[in-house]
This record gives structure tokens, C-alpha cells and sequence, in this order.
């Protein structure tokens, strides 16, 4: 299954994308310590509509971790257990 479950901002000012960019570690200047890369992908919004929007994709290895199968981040959290 391919799909993850997130939400979509429109942007008033493309400069913000500068800001997002450097809050995810995305675009630096060495190359080592860039954590995601941000792509344009087609976006299926809830009523059926289909948009172009940004995503930012990590970049190392994830093979070792916890694949969420229903790819909703937001109840995967909701549904851990808390640490103690």
C-alpha cells in the first residue's frame, strides 16, 4: 500500500518553502546532513479531487523500522502505547 494519509497547506508566499525546507533538514549545504528531499506529487484530496503538492521524502535507510500498514501517521500515534 502506497498511500500515507497527511495534510495539505496552500501557501499564500512561495518563500515559505525556504523556511519548511530548512525546518527538514532539506536542501543544505552539506550534503551528509540533508535528512529528506522535497518532490512534486499528485495529491488525491478527500472529495476525489487530484492536486500537485510538495512532499518531503526521507532519504537514508527505514528498512529496519516499523512499517505502518494503513499509512496514517496521526492514529499510529494515537494508538501506541505511552512510554513510562
Amino acid at each position: 500500500n502506497d498511500r500515507v494519509w497527511g495534510e495539505v497547506y496552500f501557501l499564500k508566499d512561495r518563500e515559505i518553502l525556504k523556511e519548511i525546507d530548512r525546518y527538514e533538514d532539506c536542501n543544505l549545504l552539506i550534503k551528509e546532513m540533508i535528512e529528506y528531499e522535497r518532490e512534486e506529487i499528485n495529491v488525491f484530496l478527500d472529495k476525489g479531487e487530484i492536486i500537485k503538492a510538495y512532499t518531503y521524502f526521507y532519504i537514508h535507510e527505514i528498512e529496519k523500522e516499523k512499517l505502518i500498514e494503513h499509512g496514517n501517521y496521526s492514529d499510529y500515534l494515537k494508538q501506541k502505547p505511552k512510554a513510562k
